[in-house]
């Protein structure tokens, strides 16, 4: 998947949730076979597996919930050894599904197969401060989320459930499955819409104007 800013991405996939309103309904975007054909309930990582995801929280949830499936999306590029061997003998359990990478642009298609969007990273120097891309994606879907406690993830937590440990996780994923109603998903999609790039873009405009009249420039 190419570079780009996580506020563009939103964007991008709010924008298909936009076209999808005014033209199907959501209901209506196709689930890719691949992932159509997994057993549900689905608990869904999508990004590249790496040495930053945290494999214990995948562990946990695949003996604790032994009825869900775990979707991993995305290509493998560890450099250590010992933490490649844990993951292919983690997707190696039959309620582990590794599906390898997949097209950016049928990223939505696959998050529409999920039943919960997880972010389970390690939380070290590399990743605390970085800005997952999938968070709005996440939200745009108005799935239920669950992230690792990242700075830029906390920002979130009125919307995206932060579990502590891999049995916080656990639970969190209980609380996800037994969601009801549609106030959690409004909200979820909302503040994608108010995080995407060009929303993001209007507010830095208004704040520059917002200076520049009161230094008598505008």
């Amino acid at each position: 998947m190419n570079a780009m800013p996580a506020g563009q991405l939103a964007f991008r996939f709010t924008a298909r949730l936009v076209r999808l309103d005014q033209g199907m309904p959501y209901h209506a975007l196709p689930v890719p076979d691949d992932i159509a054909s997994i057993p549900g309930p689905r608990l869904g990582y999508i990004g590249t597996v790496n040495e930053k995801v945290d494999l214990r929280v995948l562990d946990r949830l695949s003996t604790a919930r032994p009825d869900c499936s775990i979707v991993v999306i995305g290509r493998q590029n560890y450099k250590v050894d010992a933490e490649k061997q844990r993951f292919f003998e983690l997707a190696a359990r039959p309620n582990v599904h590794w599906l390898g990478h997949r097209p950016y642009d049928q990223v939505p298609n696959y998050i529409k197969g999920l039943d919960v969007c997880m972010m389970c990273y390690v939380i070290n120097d590399w990743t605390f401060f970085g800005d997952p891309s999938k968070l709005h994606e996440y939200l745009a879907s108005g799935k239920p989320t669950i992230g690792t406690g990242l700075s830029s993830i906390r920002e979130f937590s009125e919307v995206v459930a932060i579990p502590e440990t891999p049995d916080d996780w656990v639970d969190a994923v209980n609380t996800a499955l037994a969601e009801q109603g549609d106030e959690l998903m409004t909200r979820r999609i909302a503040v994608a819409r108010e995080n995407s790039y060009p929303a993001r873009v209007d507010t830095f405009l208004a704040a520059v104007n917002a200076t520049m009249k009161q230094k008598g420039l505008h």
